[in-house]
Formats: structure tokens, C-alpha cells, sequence
């Protein structure tokens, strides 16, 4: 059965659902329903969600995403803290 649901939630993400990409990304964060257990792939498909404009997405990777990461900087201009966003930015260029 979990087959069958983690093939069509692919099929889905794939065609741009964001509710689909966030649910694959959660199934690839605890890994369940069969898919191991992968942040990098789960934080991708979260990534693809936020961009859709998933609130849940949005919120969970400015909790997990680290300080460097470009797209927190996105994601708090866009949806979050625009200080908090410069401040990243700043972190960001200092480290480049």
C-alpha cells in the first residue's frame, strides 16, 4: 500500500502539487511510508513547496534551514522578517 501512495505523491510533487512536495519532503524528513530517512531531499522538496507559497513549508525551513543558506534569506524577505532577512544577508556575504 505504501507503494502505491509514495509513487502517486511523486507523480504529484513532480507536476508542482505543493501540497504533495511538502508531504514528500515530510515522508523524506522522518522517513516514512517506505522512503528513507533524507534531509537533503526532504529540504528540497520543501524548498520546492515555499516557492509554491506553502505556509508550512515556509515556516519549517526557517526552522531547519542553516544560517548560511541563501533561500532563508528569500523566504524571511519574502515571508517573514525583512531585518531579520538583512541580517542573513549580511552573515551570508561575510562568509563568502
Amino acid at each position: 500500500m505504501s507503494k502505491t501512495i509514495t509513487h502517486w505523491l511523486h507523480k504529484t510533487a513532480e507536476a508542482g502539487n505543493k501540497r504533495a512536495q511538502y508531504r514528500l519532503g515530510l515522508c523524506h524528513y522522518y522517513g516514512k511510508f517506505g522512503i528513507e530517512k533524507d534531509q537533503s531531499q526532504a529540504i528540497a522538496w520543501f524548498k520546492e513547496a515555499a516557492k509554491a507559497g506553502h505556509r508550512k513549508a515556509i515556516k519549517l525551513l526557517m526552522d531547519i534551514l542553516p544560517y548560511n543558506d541563501p533561500d532563508l534569506y528569500y523566504l524571511n524577505k519574502e515571508y517573514g522578517d525583512p531585518a531579520e532577512a538583512e541580517r542573513l544577508l549580511d552573515i551570508h556575504e561575510r562568509m563568502i
